[in-house]
């Protein structure tokens, strides 16, 4: 299924540039049902243990919460790669151009 396309606040993006690096790819989708919005962190295959598919790491985010929710996230997910792949994303991050 495809997400659409929502406009994703700068403020978002800038949270993923800054924890990760370029080649990192942010979505969010607005929830119909709830205050919230499903904040999704595109993993790079480079960076990734996923064999087939894309790597996302999803999470719903209360508009709330908001920035902070999506920086705790941002956080959670980069330390959950391994230690090797942490040392790979800070290395390329003056070298790598986004892909938005």
């Amino acid at each position: 299924m495809k997400v659409p396309d929502y406009p994703i606040p700068e403020e978002y993006k800038e949270i993923g540039r800054l924890q990760f690096n370029k080649s990192f790819v942010v979505r969010l989708e607005p929830m119909a049902e709830t205050p919230a919005f499903l904040f999704t962190i595109v993993v790079p295959q480079k960076y990734s243990r996923v064999t087939s598919g894309e790597d996302l790491r999803p999470k719903v985010i209360t508009y709330s919460d908001g920035v902070q929710g999506v920086r705790l996230w941002a956080e959670k997910v980069f330390n959950n790669l391994d230690k090797d792949t942490q040392d790979l994303v800070i290395k390329d991050r003056p070298f790598v151009e986004s892909q938005i």
